[in-house]
């Protein structure tokens, strides 16, 4: 006994209508405006995925940098600290007080490289990237310059360079100002930047 497919034929054209099933052949009809959108999606799909696996793999090579970035930071700070720790500890007979600023200096900037790594640390496990740290960064290197000032300045006294050192400290102090007051805004503004997942929400 032989058994007929009956087919249906669609009150609509089948030109653009139709998909032909690549496994048993079968013939499925769409109205115009559904076919359409079935394919449009279909392209979409396959240019989100597509795009998905770029961003995937350019993720993947930043995170690769971010870590590198982060140990050579971790080299140098080691080393920095060792070297200031050595010098203090060595030359501090010579001159104690421009010792003790010199240390200061090289901590200060020891500092930096730690509140970088922090930076990069907060980018490779939360994927924010914050201007907060930057600006702590500013504002210690501008206090590391106001160090070298005020310990240049005793020796240049009463010349024309001690004006400008006075110029240039009063520059470096409204730098910190500025900055400071813009952590301030960025920390109590309601639409502020991003807080990574370990800070709590005000």
């Amino acid at each position: 006994m032989s058994t007929q497919l009956l087919t249906v034929e669609p009150a609509w054209p089948r030109v653009k209508g139709t998909c032909e099933c690549v496994l048993c052949g079968a013939i499925r009809c769409f109205p115009p405006t559904q076919y359409g959108q079935a394919m449009s999606d279909a392209k979409t799909d396959v240019h989100s995925s597509k795009r998905r696996g770029t961003a995937d793999i350019f993720r993947y090579v930043e995170q690769s940098f971010y870590v590198v970035i982060a140990i050579a930071l971790a080299i140098a700070g080691v080393m920095l600290f060792g070297f200031n720790a050595y010098r203090f500890v060595t030359e501090y007979a010579v001159d104690p007080a421009a010792r003790v600023l010199q240390f200061l200096d090289g901590l200060l900037l020891v500092f930096i490289i730690a509140e970088l790594i922090h930076t990069v640390r907060a980018v490779i496990e939360e994927n924010v990237l914050r201007t907060e740290p930057f600006l702590v960064v500013g504002i210690v290197a501008a206090i590391r310059r106001l160090i070298v000032i005020s310990a240049q300045a005793e020796r240049e006294l009463g010349t024309d360079v001690f004006e400008h050192l006075m110029l240039e400290m009063g520059v470096l102090i409204a730098a910190v100002l500025v900055l400071g007051a813009t952590i301030f805004m960025i920390r109590h503004t309601r639409r502020s930047e991003p807080r990574p997942e370990h800070e709590e929400e005000d």
